[in-house]
């Protein structure tokens, strides 16, 4: 009889398998549990488990000699029978997320055949193998489904021609993979719709689980890194005004297949597949040391927003004349995360995968070092720079409103940076003392306390400035629809890789 409570333990644990599909990860002995499609893994797959525990003991009966006595459960027999789960259970971290084709959604897995077709496979009853994924996507797999009104925002946000940047970013953060090296930055003013875009992706991704939020400037610190295993994206918006330390987490994480780190209370480091994109946002780039050679910037893409939306109430006839400030529709959250948006939402992330698979990794157009560096210079204030180099600031200095504006972008465009708004340069100039937008009796608007100087004014004038071929800069395609871009954008790809491979 002594042989009973310990056969009981046994019997509760091998109930619990039978019914469930359990793992236990060797290197950090942790449960994951299988549900729907995708393991799931955590603090929850255990709770679930203790009451799988819970319930059968409640109806398990111990045999005795005259009467049989309901079982008690007590905590060390709950251990020893999690104990038993566990030795029954282990796999390794690296039997998960194998697949590089494979995407598990809320109703299947879609996978890429041997064509670089993309095949949908709804979900299969329950059975002892199963694909062993941590991720999934909770959207919904449509073929036809559109996405018209994330279409529509994400120009509205990025510009036209930055649309199939955006979709390729998406499909990399599904990739298992970070053989593409590049981090995500989004900065601009205030209201371009950095956070909105940030909330949308959250939504789609399931950012609660499959996210993490660790600053830029916190990624080399003691304990951080380890937030980032099996996430798919690290995002933080609004970074700080503080500038950046060492830069070298910040390149292992986007580089390096394989990622460690420190574990409170653990004495050895953990190590596991790396496959986090970063994404940060921010209103004027962070500072960082002088010393930050091409190992850094090659490995961000910088996307501007300067776009700016505002309320209806707040906006004055200038605004509606300025093609970059935007009416703002605070529901526009609720309209892009529907169902049938996300559907379509997926379809252009599967689509811009195959791009970026084709080319082989991003456009060359944003992997321009010497671009990047200019750029980051000059927009960590985005009028700092021409400031400093082509004005005068003092108390008897004035200069006309849309002449400062105006020779400002031409600056910005000779530096290879895009245009702000007005609303955006009248802000970064109240940061600097002495300077404030005025209107005079007539109407026309000033800025009190600064000029530009002569010469700057003369290489900007009309009569200056050569006027631009058409071939020089893409705004000037002629392009029907979004849809015809990215069937556009396909072609390029297709074209551009059968040159290199003839090559």
């Amino acid at each position: 009889m002594s042989n009973i409570p310990e056969q009981v333990e046994r019997s509760i644990a091998n109930k619990i398998l039978k019914a469930n599909l359990i793992y236990t990860l060797r290197e950090t002995d942790e449960f994951c549990l299988y549900n729907g499609g995708y393991f799931y893994r955590g603090k929850e797959p255990k709770t679930i488990i203790r009451e799988f525990i819970d319930d059968i003991a409640k109806i398990t009966i111990i045999p005795g000699k005259n009467i049989d006595k309901p079982y008690s459960l007590t905590n060390s027999k709950k251990e020893t029978i999690l104990e038993m789960l566990k030795s029954n259970s282990f796999v390794s971290l690296d039997q998960f997320d194998q697949e590089f084709g494979r995407v598990c959604v809320a109703n299947g897995h879609v996978t890429l055949d041997d064509k670089n077709q993309w095949i949908f496979w709804n979900h299969f009853p329950y059975n002892k193998n199963p694909y062993k994924t941590f991720i999934q996507i909770p959207v919904k797999y449509d073929p036809k489904a559109e996405c018209l009104i994330i279409d529509q925002f994400l120009t509205d946000v990025f510009g036209f021609y930055t649309v199939p940047l955006i979709y390729e970013f998406l499909a990399y953060v599904l990739m298992p993979t970070v053989k593409y090296q590049k981090a995500f930055l989004l900065h601009g003013p205030p209201s371009t719709g950095k956070t909105t875009f940030i909330d949308m992706i959250y939504a789609f991704f399931n950012g609660s689980k499959f996210f993490s939020d660790v600053r830029l400037q916190d990624l080399g610190e003691q304990f951080h890194a380890i937030n980032l295993m099996h996430k798919l994206l690290n995002v933080f918006d609004d970074l700080p005004d503080k500038k950046m330390g060492d830069s070298y987490m910040f390149r292992q994480v986007v580089t390096n297949k394989y990622l460690r780190s420190e574990v409170k209370f653990v004495r050895e480091y953990v190590k596991w597949l790396n496959r986090t994109k970063l994404l940060f946002s921010c209103n004027t780039l962070t500072e960082v040391r002088k010393t930050e050679g091409d190992q850094f910037f090659r490995r961000w893409i910088l996307i501007q927003c300067f776009n700016i939306f505002k309320d209806k109430e707040l906006m004055l006839q200038e605004d509606y004349d300025d093609p970059t400030i935007k009416e703002k529709d605070n529901n526009i959250l609720e309209k892009l995360c529907t169902p049938s948006e996300f559907s379509g939402l997926l379809n252009k992330i599967l689509e811009a995968w195959l791009r970026l698979e084709t080319r082989g990794g991003f456009s060359k157009e944003w992997n321009n070092i010497e671009y990047i560096k200019g750029l980051w210079q000059i927009d960590i204030n985005p009028v700092k720079l021409f400031v400093d180099e082509c004005c005068i600031v003092g108390v008897a200095e004035q200069e006309d409103y849309d002449t400062f504006y105006h020779t400002l972008n031409k600056f910005r465009e000779d530096h290879n940076a895009k245009p702000i708004t007005k609303h955006a340069c009248t802000q970064w100039l109240h940061m600097i003392d002495g300077i404030k937008k005025k209107r005079k009796s007539g109407g026309a608007y000033y800025y009190d306390g600064i000029s530009i100087k002569d010469s700057i004014s003369e290489k900007y004038s009309p009569s200056s400035l050569n006027k631009k071929k058409e071939s020089e800069t893409i705004e000037e395609m002629v392009v029907e629809n979004l849809d015809q871009y990215l069937e556009e954008a396909v072609e390029s790809t297709r074209q551009e890789s059968e040159r290199e491979g003839s090559g």
